[in-house]
């Protein structure tokens, strides 16, 4: 019965890591976010604000330093001066100055923060972007139909060094082909 039992150790030892060698290196494809649960998320970030929404005019795409690496988007302005960071995976962080509904600039923008947009992952963050930017229109536009009964959606415009720039206007047309396919 002993024998029986180590061969079966040995076995299964050696079978775990044969199994192990050859799966070494490969890589682990991180199952993309579900429709719901971006939205879920954008949501989770805009959050409640007990004191009213600040009268935002717009949405402004930025470059933000962080996990840009070699290919990523050129620093346009430091992490902690932006509303919002989109990571290339589709994460929304929402920063101080969104939760104090603080200004950053005279425009009244809401800034969003996109780090490493030149990534294969490319297509998580423009997804996650249109959620969070529906997010926005819903929310702010909730809360200006008080004032101004006829509220449009937040214009976007795209803040980018110029080596960025085509890179932030492609980002941008991505999004309005999501929203025309979405209403067709």
């Amino acid at each position: 019965m002993f024998r029986v039992w180590t061969c079966l150790a040995l076995a299964m030892t050696t079978g775990a890591v044969l199994l192990s060698w050859l799966e070494r290196g490969a890589p682990v494809a991180a199952t993309p976010w579900t429709a719901a649960e971006l939205q879920a998320a954008a949501t989770s970030a805009v959050g409640e604000h007990r004191e009213g929404l600040a009268p935002w005019s717009g949405i402004v795409l930025v470059g933000v330093a962080g996990q840009a690496g070699p290919g990523g988007l050129t620093a346009t302005r430091p992490n902690d001066d932006v509303h919002f960071v989109l990571t290339a995976q589709g994460r929304v962080y929402p920063q101080p100055s969104w939760y104090e509904q603080r200004t950053l600039d005279a425009n009244g923008g809401i800034r969003i923060g996109l780090a490493a947009v030149r990534t294969a992952r490319a297509e998580e963050q423009i997804r996650a972007l249109r959620h969070l930017i529906d997010v926005l229109n819903q929310v702010v536009a909730k809360e200006c139909r008080r004032e101004l009964p006829s509220a449009v959606p937040l214009r976007i415009a795209v803040e980018a060094s110029p080596r960025d720039r085509a890179l932030m206007e492609a980002v941008v047309r991505q999004l309005q082909e999501i929203w025309v396919v979405d209403r067709a």
